[in-house]
């Protein structure tokens, strides 16, 4: 796979969620999307840890952020805004690369949590936009492209 510049990522979303057998949709008027990958910290401090505290990975806290221009003719701004205001899922993927092609990243039903509008002086307005996994049938899943190119998906506890 070798090295990747941010502007080969791809960002999509569904309306209804990856599993209502939609079309994903390139969000193209993105720009600096940040995947955000996180796992709690359980602590499993037991005497046998010398005096240090002890920790495993729990639940992954996983996310994408992004900022979009604020274009209400979009068909994927139209389909944020529309899963923002009726609070209901959306289905997005936050790969890096096409999607397809073999690319890594998470497929998940999320909720649009922040759909905040910002008016620079001067510049074109945007939208500030945070997404997080919803309650959905269709649990988050990891595409991993591999060494060999081939796309896998995994459970999203693995990620």
């Amino acid at each position: 796979m070798g090295l990747k510049i941010g502007f080969e990522g791809k960002l999509y979303v569904m309306e209804g969620g990856y599993g209502s057998g939609g079309s994903w949709v390139e969000v193209e008027i993105v720009k600096d999307v940040t995947l955000n990958q996180k796992p709690d910290e359980a602590e499993v401090t037991t005497r046998q840890g010398g005096g240090h505290k002890q920790f495993v990975a729990g639940l992954f806290d996983s996310g994408v952020e992004f900022e979009i221009t604020d274009d209400p003719d979009d068909v994927a701004y139209q389909l944020l805004q529309n899963a923002f205001v009726s609070r209901s899922k959306i289905g997005v993927a936050c790969l890096d690369g096409d999607i397809t092609l073999a690319s890594s990243g998470l497929k998940a039903d999320m909720a649009v949590l922040d759909f905040t509008r910002n008016e620079a002086l001067g510049q074109a307005m945007t939208r500030k936009v945070t997404l997080k996994p919803t309650y959905s049938a269709d649990k988050p899943v990891w595409l991993d492209a591999g060494a060999t190119g081939t796309g896998t998906e995994t459970d999203g506890a693995t990620v």
